[in-house]
């Protein structure tokens, strides 16, 4: 089987690794979404943060992990981290990666309250399904997050985008989409106060031929980020969400 051996971005070695683990083992989806540097620079770009509002001794939960490239980055930055997820086919993957992983429900966390600094949840609540649910995985983790602590949501597609619009013909689909005002009410109602959001994945880049969105991934992503004050649909998520526990 040939190994595939990537250079040039951030955090290499783990993304050299997942790539060929992903191959080895036929997940095609999460194969493409590795070799896409423009969207591995995207999550460069959160772990970024997390290690700029980072401190010693700090613990972070990866809530909803996938093939948890997000955790071993998080850890590789020297921080605590645990990666869970409730999809037992991930773990195909997950048991092979040196970071601590558990298979649980987001809607049931096995934690003790006010454990965590940091919970990040990476392409996660749009997956959810219901509302009901939603509010339980949101109150969990406020719940197992410490006074103060840092809640990021990234990757939540935006009502009214592309991708929304796109949907209604089955072409591209989540299961939900959101708008400014509710993720006020949902975050709010389930104990945080919004810091500051901004959007990501600005739709011409995300249907360039892939040859081209590689070979100017690190162009691509200064062009996106400079568009960010732009709405209407030019973006297709909110790329970060960041939320502190009120009390």
């Amino acid at each position: 089987m040939l190994l595939v051996t990537m250079v040039d971005v951030p955090f290499n070695q783990i993304r050299t690794y997942l790539i060929n683990l992903t191959n080895k083992c036929g997940y095609t989806y999460w194969n493409g979404h590795l070799r896409s540097k423009l969207k591995w620079l995207r999550d460069v770009e959160k772990i970024n943060l997390i290690k700029k509002n980072s401190q010693r001794d700090m613990k972070v939960l990866d809530l909803g992990c996938g093939f948890g490239h997000m955790t071993l980055m998080i850890k590789e930055i020297g921080l605590e981290v645990i990666g869970i997820d409730v999809q037992k086919k991930n773990f195909t993957i997950l048991k092979e990666l040196d970071a601590p992983f558990l298979l649980c429900d987001g809607l049931a966390l096995p934690f003790k309250s006010k454990i965590f600094d940091l919970i990040l949840a990476n392409g996660v609540l749009e997956h959810v399904g219901k509302e009901d649910e939603e509010k339980i995985l949101l109150q969990e983790s406020c719940r197992v997050l410490k006074k103060k602590g840092i809640f990021y949501i990234s990757a939540l597609p935006r009502k009214y985008s592309f991708e929304h619009i796109a949907s209604k013909l089955s072409i591209r689909s989540h299961t939900r989409y959101f708008d400014i005002k509710m993720v006020r009410t949902i975050i709010e109602n389930a104990g945080f106060n919004i810091v500051q959001i901004e959007n990501e994945q600005l739709v011409i880049l995300n249907i360039l031929p892939f040859w081209i969105s590689n070979s100017l991934a690190v162009g691509l992503l200064a062009l996106e980020k400079k568009f960010k004050m732009f709405q209407l649909g030019l973006y297709e998520t909110y790329g970060i969400l960041t939320f502190k526990r009120k009390n």
